[in-house]
């Protein structure tokens, strides 16, 4: 009898750990998701294409919304000429909400963020 009840509180004990630990690694920090919107946003407003890098970053962010269940969006500055500082300013701050946004991440999100934070600084070095 006590050998049945100490093995039913082990698996059970089991269970639960291996919940919660499955639980924590798909959980992602709520405000991730706004820091992907707005970086995803700021790319889309710098119209210099950086050598694809800009292109490249915004589809690795589109990778991770799609994973996380985020609509990226953001307006197309194709009607109207942003300077090239002003777009490198774009650049850098997309940069920055990206470093927040990936804190709260996880798994292939989190490298996706990545990806795009790479690609973000490879552009930076194109003149």
């Amino acid at each position: 009898m006590k050998t049945q009840f100490f093995r039913s509180f082990t698996a059970l004990t089991l269970v639960g750990l291996m919940l919660s630990l499955c639980t924590s690694a798909l959980a992602r920090n709520p405000r991730s998701d706004d820091l992907l919107v707005q970086a995803y946003s700021a790319l889309a407003n710098a119209n210099h294409n950086y050598g694809g890098h800009r292109t490249y970053a915004m589809n690795h962010l589109k990778k991770a919304g799609d994973l996380l269940g985020i609509h990226m969006r953001g307006d197309s500055p194709d009607e109207r000429y942003v300077r090239q500082g002003s777009s490198d300013e774009q650049l850098r701050a997309a940069h920055s909400l990206l470093r927040q946004a990936r804190l709260g991440l996880r798994g292939r999100p989190r490298v996706e963020v990545e990806d795009a934070m790479d690609h973000i600084a490879r552009a930076l070095e194109v003149r």
